[in-house]
This record gives structure tokens, C-alpha cells and sequence, in this order.
């Protein structure tokens, strides 16, 4: 379906500190989304808003029969949260929030942004207010063409009082998939891993300039493992 596939299992964020102009918000979560919460099953919903790209933002939230998960967009933040339930069943659960239009669905619609243009920008800026817990978490980026490329990362703990703001340089993307079209992208997709307690706040996520100054503090390869495969689009 997909015309080429590739995806970096576990590398290091880049800690950025800086305050940019010109950038474009993926999701300022200003817009509330009502509460998700499931056990041993999926949940959905979906939420309009002016400050959300593409004007709609999807949420999707599975977990297995011995974990509580949940996600809602409430106080101008993401809110991630799973409770582990104390049996010997299945602890893992799974979030995934989607911008890719109007498409009022949890299927992803690859071209639902209609070509939005990143080309100008240098990454996307996550600001995390507190982040705990034990996971992955996968950004994929598809434009129009149905090139995409995804990049996997660990939880990164945050102290609820030490607020962090993290950098993921497109390059990540591009550098893996030389034909993924930043300037014509169609969809972007957050989907996050997890193991019994966790709990996540996300303030906001943008795709910004290069910094006037980054603060590569702590910035370390943890390892880089890369699959690519390839596919024709039916």
C-alpha cells in the first residue's frame, strides 16, 4: 500500500531550550477532548478545534485486561494516564492520536492534511510538562505521495516540576526516507507504548524553525537499529 517504509527503533532527543518564531502548532491542546478511558478493549473519540492541525484531532486508546488506560485533552493538556490493576494479566496498553483532517474516524487517513508545507521548519517541539511510566512512543509522518517514515523513541521521565521541551529534527524523518515530501505532508500520527503505572502531560506539540540556540544537554546515541522494507501501492 505504502510506497516505502522505514523506522528507527530506539535513538536519543535532542533537549532544546529556546523560544522560536514562525512556527506552526501541530496541537496547542487548547481545544478539550472528552475522556477515553478502557479496560481489555478500544476506545475512541474525536475532537474539533481552531488550534489543532488540520482542524480535527482522533484518539485511540487499547488495553489489555489487567490495565487501566486513559487520554483526554483537558486544562490545555494531553493527559495520558494508565493504572496497572494489580492481576497477572495483560499489562500493555496503547494511545495513538491522529491529525489527519476531518475524517471524523480512528482510521488513519494518510492524505487528510491535503499537503501541508513543513519544508521551512527544522523539527517538531514537544513541551512536556511531567512524563513517568515504562514505553516507546512512534511519530510517523505520511505526505501525499503515501511516502512516510517513522521514528521510535523511549519515555524520557520528566519531573512535574521541571517542565521539558524536546526536539525532533525533521532530518530524522528525511534521513531515513529520502522521499518523504515535507512540504507536501498528509497526516501525522503519535502512538504511544506502554506497561501498567504511567502517567503523561503534554502541553503542546509544534513544528518549528531552527532554535536561535539548542542545549544539547545529555545528547547521546542510546542506539540506532533501522528496518527498511518496501512496498507497492495496491
Amino acid at each position: 500500500m505504502f510506497k516505502q517504509v522505514m523506522k528507527v527503533t530506539t535513538i536519543a532527543l535532542a533537549l532544546s531550550s529556546f523560544t522560536a518564531s514562525g512556527e506552526e502548532f501541530i496541537d496547542l491542546f487548547t481545544d478539550d477532548q472528552a475522556l477515553v478511558q478502557v479496560v481489555n478493549t478500544t476506545g475512541s473519540n474525536f475532537a474539533p478545534g481552531a488550534n489543532i492541525i488540520g482542524g480535527q484531532r482522533d484518539i485511540q486508546v487499547t488495553a489489555g485486561d489487567d490495565v487501566r488506560a486513559s487520554a483526554e485533552v483537558l486544562n490545555d493538556q494531553l493527559l495520558i494516564a494508565s493504572s496497572d490493576l494489580g492481576g497477572s494479566g495483560n499489562k500493555n496498553f496503547n494511545v495513538t492520536v491522529q491529525w489527519d483532517g476531518g475524517d471524523s474516524a480512528s482510521t488513519l487517513d494518510t492524505d487528510g492534511l491535503g499537503g501541508i508545507d513543513f519544508s521551512g521548519l527544522t523539527g517538531f517541539s514537544a513541551d512536556i510538562l511531567s512524563s513517568d511510566g515504562s514505553g516507546s512512543f512512534d511519530i510517523t509522518i505520511y505526505d501525499m505521495s503515501a511516502n512516510m517514515a517513522t521514528i521510535s523513541l523511549p519515555f524520557i521521565p520528566v519531573a512535574a516540576m521541571s517542565p521539558q521541551s524536546f526536539t525532533i529534527p525533521f532530518a530524522l524523518f528525511t534521513g531515513l526516507n529520502a522521499l518523504l515530501d515535507l512540504s507536501s505532508i498528509g497526516s501525522i500520527q503519535l502512538s504511544l507504548d506502554g506497561v501498567g503505572d504511567t502517567d503523561i502531560r503534554v502541553a503542546a506539540i509544534n513544528a518549528v524553525p531552527e532554535p536561535s540556540g539548542i542545549a544539547l544537554m545529555g545528547l547521546s546515541l542510546l542506539g540506532l537499529a533501522v528496518a527498511a522494507r518496501k512496498k507497492n501501492r495496491a
